[in-house]
């Protein structure tokens, strides 16, 4: 068991496979503001996260002393190797308040993390100096090596007084960069000489961005969606075997999905709508898909197993059709609970599941492993949560007004359901599951049907 030494500190805990505690870890100061945003993984098993914090922070979790002192709230970078050990710790800081709010690694062990800042910073946590000066509350997007050496810092900035914000960032298997976030007002998202100037779509309400970087940090292209009225965002970002973008979020009232020339607009039918977007690699709109119903439902964030298939995690609220193709799959809840949605490459519907209790209970992030294996993890509120998602119960109760979770479920929900094949004509049938999903192949002048 740890304690805290303030209102709010840093943790970092590993599991195994079956939910056993491996380690865990604790950072923090005398501030009240010392938070981890977004936590990832390498292929050697190193962690990497992003953040804030105030005043003095010791970021060396073990017997070291690494301190920093904060200029108001600072933006922090941080790796550890797999045994939970300090590998290395970056600040970047301004007079004002800034943080970081996502991070990734690619394929080369470079991180990328993005996060707000408001003024003049300088973007080297090395000894070197890069100064980026942000006329208004702004986007970093920032590139250090693996060993945590400055390569490049990028500005997505307001014009007269607009503002970007972060959330999302995520590369692709060619070293590309894509960027997500909110802006409001006129801002320019393209962070080298050139300008791409984007205006919003209504007076007082933040619109959401999607931008495409080259390996080098290069401008490629934007694309916003946008209304006049009511919020609408985008909290999460992946990139499918084809290095096509996909993004999630939530929106209200009508919303315009396909950015440039053309239009496809969708009205909510509920307090907020969750969606999926998807975007070619060359920027090209492919398809937006809504999740709606009776209350309110948000897709917090995305991933994709080794087979292509989607996971969509998030919260809501009444009665939502969770199939977003002209068929229907309804859940209930009478309070706010998680859901997750997985579907397969296509966007084709597979399956949608909740769980959770009588209170607010959130998912606020998603994963996937090699065997198709689902985590989710978030918070749940004052009373009893359901955890099973099947016929049994699991149910745990907090200890706190708000308790945290991690959640893990089979891929595929059930066991598996027979197949009954019946062959039409006299040849050979094969017929191949694999982790849920099926696929037949059929030969010349042979056809079967097969029911499930």
């Amino acid at each position: 068991m740890s304690s805290f030494a303030s209102t709010n500190d840093i943790f970092i805990t590993k599991l195994d496979g079956n939910g056993n505690l491996v380690w865990a870890k604790q950072i923090g100061g005398a501030s009240q503001n010392d938070q981890a945003s977004e936590l990832c993984t390498d292929a050697a098993g190193n962690s990497y996260f992003t953040g804030r914090f105030g005043n003095t922070v010791d970021f060396d979790p073990g017997l070291g002393v690494l301190n920093f002192t904060a200029n108001g709230d600072d933006f922090y970078v941080v790796k550890m190797d797999a045994n939970g050990n300090l590998v290395w710790a970056k600040v970047l800081s301004t007079a004002n308040s800034d943080y970081g709010q996502d991070i990734c690694v690619d394929q080369a062990g470079n991180v990328f993390t993005i996060g707000r800042v408001v003024g003049n910073v300088d973007v080297d946590p090395g000894p070197g100096i890069s100064i980026l000066n942000f006329s208004s509350a702004g986007t970093l997007l920032l590139k250090l090596d693996n060993a945590g050496n400055f390569i490049y810092g990028k500005k997505m900035d307001g014009i007269a007084g607009g503002q970007v914000g972060p959330r999302a960032v995520i590369t692709d298997s060619n070293g590309n960069v894509f960027v997500a976030g909110d802006y409001l007002g006129n801002v320019d998202l393209d962070p080298g000489a050139g300008t791409s100037s984007v205006a919003p779509g209504g007076p007082s309400q933040m619109d959401g961005f999607i931008e495409k970087l080259d390996a080098n940090g290069n401008f490629a292209w934007a694309a916003t969606i946008n209304g006049n009225f009511g919020p609408k965002g985008i909290f999460d970002l992946e990139v499918d075997a084809n290095n096509n973008l996909l993004a999630v979020g939530f929106f209200s009232n009508t919303v315009d999905f396909q950015s440039g020339p053309g239009t496809t607009t969708l009205t909510g039918l509920g307090s907020y709508d969750a969606y999926l977007l998807k975007y070619s690699s060359a920027g090209n709109f492919v398809y937006v898909k809504r999740f709606s119903g009776t209350g309110t439902e948000v897709a917090l964030e995305l991933t994709k197993d080794p087979y292509n298939n989607i996971f969509i995690g998030g919260y809501f609220s009444g009665t939502v059709d969770f199939d977003p193709n002209p068929t229907t799959n309804f859940l209930t809840s009478t309070s706010t609970n998680p859901f997750i949605v997985k579907l397969d490459s296509a966007s084709n519907f597979i399956w949608a599941t909740e769980y959770g209790g009588t209170s607010t209970d959130v998912a606020l992030s998603i994963s996937c492993d090699a065997n198709s294996n689902v985590y989710s993890a978030g918070y749940f509120g004052s009373n009893p949560m359901q955890f099973d998602i099947g016929p049994g119960s699991f149910t745990t109760s907090p200890i706190g007004n708000f308790d945290g979770f991690f959640h893990k479920i089979n891929g595929c929900t059930a066991p598996p359901t027979p197949i009954d094949v019946t062959p039409f004509k006299r040849r050979h049938l094969h017929i191949l599951c694999k982790r849920g999903n099926l696929y037949n192949k059929s030969f010349k002048n042979c056809y079967y049907s097969y029911s499930r």
